[in-house]
Formats: structure tokens, sequence, C-alpha cells
């Protein structure tokens, strides 16, 4: 019996002590071959949890999961606080460090996108100003708004997996992430809703077909700040 449980950056797999390791690979494989289509094509981070398992059981585990969906393993953390707060340090730094690059080479709006207007880019996008309600932006890469986010919002429309948006105040009228839509209350990591949220969040694509808010971090910005 293997049971899956998503923890910040990945997964948790619990497979049961009893039967063989063979058995065991045929549940794990079962579970993500089943489950491919809910995962998408993701990079994460595996926990493994249940069965006592040597280092080469885990590898071959991580090769049945990749084999059997379109995920890709990017660490096996265990599961103590210590552990992943060093993996997700990691994984964030990772992250910012795209969006430094994907910064660089964004189109620059120089100031807030009044009701009525619409704005599109082909790459990353830089809001120096609101996005107000009526407004919409469309963009195949990230969006960066340094104001409030107010209005309709269309992002990651290359359908790649791994953008975000980012405002220092997210009160989006809709929000997309490479197809995927923000529903407030039902898919945020954290809770938050469509309600004016101060402090700067970032939102992106999750495991499976939600968008995940959390909170800016002084990270992201030392890594932004790099790119000056």
């Amino acid at each position: 019996m293997v049971e899956l449980k998503s923890y910040r950056n990945g997964l948790v797999i619990k497979t049961s002590p009893e039967g063989s390791f063979e058995s065991v690979m045929e549940d794990v494989a079962a579970k993500f071959r089943d489950n491919a289509g809910f995962f998408g094509e993701e990079q994460i981070a595996v926990s493994f949890a249940g069965r006592e398992l040597s280092l080469d059981e885990e590898f071959e585990l991580v090769r049945v999961i990749e084999d059997n969906s379109r995920l890709r393993i990017r660490c096996v953390a265990g599961l103590d606080d210590e552990r992943i707060a060093v993996f997700d340090r990691a994984l964030e730094r990772a992250d910012y460090e795209r969006m430094r690059d994907s910064f660089l080479t964004a189109d620059i709006r120089h100031k807030s996108v009044t009701c009525g207007e619409k704005v599109t880019s082909d790459r990353s996008l830089v809001v120096l100003g609101d996005v107000e309600k009526g407004a919409s932006i469309v963009t195949d890469g990230d969006l960066y708004c340094f104001g409030a986010l107010m209005g309709y919002v269309s992002a990651g429309n290359d359908m790649q997996k791994d953008h975000k948006v980012v405002a220092l105040t997210f009160s989006p009228e809709h929000l997309d992430i490479s197809g995927i839509i923000y529903r407030p209350g039902k898919e945020t990591g954290l809770g938050f809703g469509f309600g004016k949220q101060k402090g700067g969040k970032i939102a992106r694509a999750g495991i499976g077909d939600r968008i995940i808010v959390s909170p800016m971090t002084r990270q992201m910005f030392d890594t932004l700040g790099e790119a000056d």
C-alpha cells in the first residue's frame, strides 16, 4: 500500500513495511502512473516514510517514479524540520535565480496599467506601478508587479509550469498561470483569498492543477537586487 501526501515543495511517500520490495515498487509505479495527469510536469522533492529503505532502494523508487510520471525528483529529503528547511532554502535559491534571469530579460512597463488597458508580452513583464481593476496583463513569462495587482492576469502562456506572478499587494480579479486558474480558498497553499494581500506575495503553479500563493521572502529581494 502506498500513500501520498504533499508538503511544501514536495511529496511524502509512505510505503507499507509489509511484503517484498518488488511489490512496493509495483505499487509505487501504479500509484504514479494512475495519477500522472494530476501531477503534471514538475520538479519536486520526495521523502519516504513507513518502510525502512536503504539508499539503493530509495534510488530505485526515484527511478520508478520518474519512469511512471512526468515528475523529476530534485532531492530525496528526510522528514525532520532541519533537513526540510535546508532543502527548501536550496529550492528557493534555485527558483529565485531563475526569476532573476527572467527579470533581466523582461519587458518593462514604467507606469501603472489603468482600467481598460491591455498589456501583452511574449516574455516576462515588469510593471513599475499598479495593475488596476479592469486592466489586463497577458504574458508568456512571469509577471512582476511593483505595486497593487488588482486586474486580470494571464501569465505563463508558453505553458511551462515554472512561471510566477509577484506583487507587492495581491488582489487580482482573475489570475491564471500556465492555464491553471487561481480559485481563492480552494487551491492556495496558505489559504489566501482575493482579499487585499499586503507585504508581497508570489503565486505559482503547484503540484496538480492548483495555484499556490506564499509570502515573498528577503532572499527574493536580495536575488533580484543582484540583477541591478
